[in-house]
């Protein structure tokens, strides 16, 4: 089940705000193929360079290796709060 890009947008907002000492990183979305409103969401913003968007799963081992998830220095996982099957 897909998150909302408004959560992605409130996420990016606060990793990316000025008031931080560093802002100088990339970050990854990993979901199924994104919907116009997201693809706008990421183009926009004072992150617009910084977003990279990938058709991937984040519980597949090969798809966190692919982004370098093992070199981050965080990885942070939104989840859909109103997903009917909770398992």
């Amino acid at each position: 089940m897909e998150v909302f890009p408004e959560s992605y947008e409130a996420c990016l907002q606060e990793l990316y705000h000025e008031d931080h000492d560093n802002v100088n990183f990339d970050t990854f979305i990993m979901q199924t193929e994104p919907n116009e409103e997201m693809i706008k969401m990421i183009k926009k913003g004072n992150y617009c360079n910084r977003v990279h968007y990938l058709v991937d799963n984040s519980l597949n081992h090969k798809d966190l290796y692919r982004c370098k998830s093992d070199n981050s220095m965080s990885v942070i996982i939104l989840a859909n709060k109103l997903v009917s099957d909770q398992r």
